[in-house]
């Protein structure tokens, strides 16, 4: 997995309302805990996620209220099209467009 598609899959467990942990990311994605924490800073520092840390038992990885730049940038046209395709298509191309809505709408 490239660095940028490990960084997308981080995003999109974090867009799932999981609160997870370096250490289980870093196994989920076969990368070292340090990997992991560089990635994380990637995405907050430089891409502007809003990714909270929390140390102690109940700690982990979560991303606070999002509202990222490309959030809500498909037309209500766009939107329509993507669900009629949705409906006619297998579905592993669906789950995809579901997220693409997910992500963009």
């Amino acid at each position: 997995m490239s660095t940028e598609a490990r960084r997308e899959e981080i995003i999109r467990i974090l867009m799932g309302g999981t609160k997870t942990t370096a250490p289980k990311l870093s196994i989920q994605l076969g990368v070292s805990i340090s990997t992991i924490n560089r990635d994380l800073l990637v995405l907050t520092v430089e891409r502007g996620y809003p990714i909270d840390t929390e140390t102690g038992r109940a700690g982990g990885v979560y991303m606070r209220d999002f509202r990222h730049a490309h959030k809500h940038i498909l037309s209500q046209e766009q939107i329509r099209a993507l669900n009629t395709v949705m409906i006619t298509t297998d579905p592993e191309t669906a789950g995809a467009l579901q997220s693409i809505l997910h992500a963009y709408a």
